[in-house]
Parts: structure tokens; C-alpha cells; sequence
């Protein structure tokens, strides 16, 4: 009989909102959208464990008996809302003990793999901290995000299939974080898109230097660029018309915050003159309520390549990249999904999972 495969899940930031040493059990909040993506994540069968470093204790700030107070209203908080985790471990030392249980360390994951009898390779690690990301490539268990099952096949593959019925047959896929796994994912869908290519980042390049790399390997005039982990449901072949009657080097689409499926401002908004021209971008802190991101660009490969190569944001860089040049946006009404939060993941598997990842059921 095969294991039951288990998410890893941190506490602060993750399921809870993060307060600095929380010590009040009164203080203990939900993450919103949290509880509604761990009730789907328990609805496709998988244990939930709960992994966190607690040096507070370390330090004398407060005892267990105060953290176990903190993590049974935890416990009720969520069982409100219909979701039972499996078990809660925690490390009390402070980074100065050494202790193998304090992540990025495995030992806390191991505790609870031995307790809950799952196989720590086969669990998904989800945080908001490096030591998370860490702790899961320390034990095998890291799936980079677009790779995350979705309605029962990677969130890539659902991209793929979007780009397929839209006539796309060549695609660059540009990583360097977890580059085997994504080599594993070509492979398998060589019948899907058999031209399709792993770029391996030399390092972290950024949103504008990986696009820099990649140019270097397109072979048309012009180029699609998107996020990995996001899409919008917006047909590409206006977007190309458009690009091409206003002899464009760059085209954005843009969306209404209000069409975002989680936190639309956290994408940033370009600055839009008249025109439709772009002026700059505005990041989170700056932005209100306005015209979003929505992280699909039509590029011209000729001024992509006249970049400068290295690590570098394409967004707070792009007014100097731009130089004068023809640079515009594309504003779109439909709907932008993504995964990079549990809530937004949530509603990821909901949608695709409707319709087989139409573009009727994406539009509900």
C-alpha cells in the first residue's frame, strides 16, 4: 500500500498572519484564503503537518505551555473552517544552539515523518522563508511552483495546452532553479510540443536578464514571454495584431486589479501615458487601484538582445532599457489566474479543473 503523501506546511506567514514573537493566543489569525486552499490540499487526499521554528522560547520570552495555548487556537481556528492538520512540531532553540531540528536543518521533518509514517522526498514544502525553500531541497521534497499539481496535471502543462490550440509549436523554457525537474517535464510532453527547449540559467537572472538569455535562442522577429506561474485568459492573437499596427519593441497587457485571482497590487501596474505608452512601473508600495501587470509581453528580439546581459528586474529597469523606443500596453478585461498563494492555488484547481482548462470554463 503506498504512503500518504503529506504538504510541509511554516506557520507564520503561511497559515497565519506572521506577528513578531506571537505570544497571545488572542492574536493568532488565518492567513485569508489559507483555510479555503488546505480543505482542496485534504479534498485530494494529502496529510497537512506543520513545521515551525519558535526561538522566542529559546530566548525566554515565553514557555511551551503558552505555544501549545497558541497552537490549539490555531488548531480550532482552522477546524472552524473544516481543516484538521495531522500534527504540529516545532524547534525552541535559537540559532546560536546548533539544533539539527531548526529548519533549513531536516531534523523537525524527520520527527514528523517518523511519526506520521509518510516518506519526506514524496511531501511538498510550502513557505515564505528561504530556510523553507531550503529545508525541502534538503530533503528531496522542493517542486518548483509551476510544476505544482493543478486539476490533476502540473500548472505548466495547462500553459502548454493553452499555447497549443493558439498555434504555438516552439517553446524556450528558461529556469535555474530545479532545472531537472523541468528537463523531466519536457521530456514527458515531447508529443504535446516537440519543440520545446530547457534553458539553464548560469544564475538567477531576474525577470529582465532571463529575457536577455532567451532572446539569444528565438529565432522569430518577435517573441511571447510568460510567467510560469500565471496566466491570463486572453486570446494572444489581438495582442499580436496590436503589436504589430503600432510597430511596437514592447506590448504589455495589462488587466483591472479587480480581475486578479489573489493579490492583484502585489504585481505592480505599469505607468501608462498617453497612447497607451508605457512610462515606467509602479511596485506594490506605490500602486492603489489600477491597470495590473499581468505578466504577458510580446517582445521584438532584435531590442530584447540590445540589453545588457546579467541579473537585473525588467520592471524597475525598464525605463532605461527602453531608450526611446516604441513601448505600449494592451488592456484586457478577462481574468488573471495564478498559484503563488494558497488561496490563489485553491482557485486555480477549482477553475481548471471545470473544464478540462477551456477558455469557456476559464471565463466563468
Amino acid at each position: 500500500m503506498a504512503q500518504r503523501r503529506f504538504v510541509v506546511l511554516d506557520r507564520d506567514g503561511t497559515v497565519i498572519v506572521e506577528r513578531h514573537y506571537l505570544s497571545n493566543p488572542e492574536h493568532v489569525e488565518l492567513i485569508p484564503g489559507a483555510a479555503i486552499a488546505l480543505r482542496e490540499l485534504r479534498r485530494l487526499g494529502l496529510g497537512l503537518v506543520l513545521l515551525t521554528n519558535q526561538s522566542a522560547i529559546g530566548h525566554g520570552l515565553f514557555d511551551e505551555r503558552r505555544l501549545a495555548e497558541i497552537h490549539a487556537q490555531c488548531a480550532r481556528l482552522l477546524a472552524a473552517e473544516g481543516v484538521q492538520l495531522d500534527g504540529i512540531y516545532y524547534c525552541p532553540h535559537t540559532p546560536d544552539d546548533g539544533c539539527p531540528c531548526r529548519k533549513p536543518l531536516p531534523g523537525l521533518l524527520e520527527q514528523a515523518a517518523r511519526a506520521l509514517q509518510f516518506d519526506p522526498q514524496a511531501s511538498f514544502v510550502i513557505g515564505d522563508k528561504r530556510c523553507d525553500l531550503e529545508l525541502g531541497q534538503r530533503v528531496g521534497a522542493t517542486t518548483p511552483k509551476p510544476l505544482l499539481p493543478v486539476a490533476g496535471k502540473p500548472f505548466l502543462l495547462h500553459l502548454l495546452l493553452r499555447l497549443h490550440t493558439e498555434g504555438f509549436t516552439r517553446v524556450i523554457l528558461a529556469a535555474h532553479y530545479l532545472a531537472e525537474q523541468f528537463r523531466a517535464f519536457i521530456q514527458a510532453q515531447q508529443s504535446l510540443m516537440p519543440e520545446m527547449e530547457l534553458l539553464v540559467e548560469p544564475q538567477p537572472l531576474g525577470t529582465g536578464g532571463a529575457l536577455r538569455y532567451a532572446a539569444g535562442f528565438v529565432r522569430s522577429s518577435m517573441f511571447v514571454a510568460v510567467n510560469g506561474d500565471s496566466w491570463i485568459a486572453q486570446p494572444l492573437a489581438p495582442v499580436l495584431e496590436d503589436h504589430v499596427q503600432h510597430a511596437r519593441v514592447f506590448t504589455g497587457v495589462v488587466i483591472p486589479a479587480a480581475q486578479v485571482t489573489g493579490g492583484a497590487l502585489a504585481k505592480g501596474v505599469w505607468r501608462i501615458g498617453a497612447d497607451r505608452t508605457v512610462q515606467g512601473f509602479r511596485t506594490q508600495e506605490q500602486a492603489t487601484t489600477d491597470w495590473v501587470n499581468a505578466g504577458l509581453y510580446l517582445l521584438d528580439r532584435t531590442f530584447v538582445r540590445s540589453w545588457p546581459s546579467g541579473a537585473y528586474s525588467l520592471e524597475q529597469h525598464f525605463a532605461t532599457l527602453l531608450s526611446g523606443k516604441a513601448a505600449g500596453v494592451f488592456y484586457s478585461t478577462e481574468r488573471l489566474l495564478d498559484i503563488g498563494t494558497p488561496a490563489c492555488y485553491e482557485s486555480a484547481n477549482r477553475i481548471l479543473a471545470s473544464a478540462d482548462a477551456s477558455l469557456a470554463a476559464f471565463r466563468e
